[in-house]
């Protein structure tokens, strides 16, 4: 059986997004998130891809868009858990 890490990394899968969309742009962090996408559809599948599309690349996006708009965090960790809370039940839907 494959050990599953998703569970003890979910904290840091929305990093990479975060970093390109603070540093440069929103664009950028679409650009990222697509690409890392494209990637884990090559090495994972397309289920698995899509799973992080939905669990951890929309939140990253999400709070690091709130973050480069300089909106305060009363606004963006809400957001952002209700983002993740569609993009879980997109995923649980896809995947049953």
């Amino acid at each position: 059986a494959a050990i599953r890490m998703e569970g003890h990394l979910s904290s840091i899968l929305p990093l990479p997004i975060v970093i390109a969309t603070a540093r440069w742009s929103p664009v950028v962090g679409c650009k990222t998130m697509i690409v890392t996408s494209v990637l884990l559809v090559v090495l994972t599948g397309v289920q698995r891809a899509m799973s992080y599309c939905l669990l951890h690349g929309l939140m990253g996006l999400t709070l690091a868009y709130f973050f480069h708009c300089k909106l305060p965090w009363s606004i963006s960790i809400p957001a952002s858990a209700l983002v993740r809370s569609l993009g879980l039940l997109a995923s649980v839907g896809l995947s049953s």
